[in-house]
Order: C-alpha cells, then sequence, then structure tokens
C-alpha cells in the first residue's frame, strides 16, 4: 500500500513539475516551482485566512509567522517527489519464520 501511494505522489510530483516548467514558457532559466501556499490559495483562499486566525487563536503568534509561513513556502514538487521515494523504496520488515 505505501509502494503505491509513493507512486502516486511521485507521478502527481512529476505532473506538477511539467506543469510549472510549461507555465514558465518552456524555460528552466525562468522556472517558477509552485509552493504549497500558492497550490492552498487556488484552491481555496478563505481557508487560508481561516487557518490563520485558529492558529492565531490556539497558538502564540509566532507560529504562524514566520513557521507555518516558511513551510507553506516549500515548493510542493520537489516535496511530493522525496515523500514518494521514500514511499517506494520503503523496506518491509521480514518475519522470521517460525520454528
Amino acid at each position: 500500500m505505501a509502494r503505491a501511494l509513493g507512486l502516486v505522489l511521485i507521478l502527481a510530483a512529476l505532473g506538477l513539475g511539467l506543469l510549472d516548467w510549461r507555465e514558465s514558457g518552456g524555460q528552466f532559466a525562468t522556472l517558477h516551482l509552485r509552493s504549497i501556499d500558492t497550490l492552498w490559495r487556488d484552491v481555496n483562499s478563505a481557508s487560508v485566512a481561516d487557518a490563520r486566525a485558529w492558529v492565531e487563536a490556539m497558538f502564540p503568534d509566532w507560529i504562524w509567522d514566520p513557521a507555518i509561513t516558511t513551510a507553506l513556502r516549500i515548493p510542493l514538487a520537489p516535496l511530493l517527489l522525496v515523500l514518494g521515494l521514500l514511499l517506494a523504496v520503503r523496506r518491509k520488515k521480514r518475519r522470521r519464520p517460525y520454528r
């Protein structure tokens, strides 16, 4: 199951990377990778404001800025690729045969 999820994440990373490359005009010099924050705001920008209000109400102010905002600036395609590779090459524990 973990390997299948890893392959799905790898395919999603490749798809996002190709989409970002296409949006940059096919130029690697001007390649701008989409961040988690950008994707989240594209999908539902109101929920970003709601999440910020909730985090600032529940935790100290410094948790949102700089901690969470820094994490949200991570490029999405490389993150998905690394997580997918970690899941895809994960080894199962071998069970010892019963004697």
